[in-house]
């Protein structure tokens, strides 16, 4: 399994009332949603190749 690692991120309260909500309602946790948007995000974007 890969390590975990915790981070913190700020949102506009807009952002994490809506969160909020959509995780009351499946029963989920915030972190859960937001963990899924970053990976869906970053895997629009290939792994940076390292300098030479």
């Amino acid at each position: 399994m890969a390590e975990k690692v915790t981070i913190s991120v700020m949102v506009p309260a807009a952002l994490d009332s809506k969160i909020e909500r959509l995780a009351n309602t499946e029963e989920r946790t915030k972190s859960h949603y937001i963990r899924r948007a970053l990976e869906q995000f970053l895997a629009k974007y290939p792994e940076p190749t390292p300098a030479p």
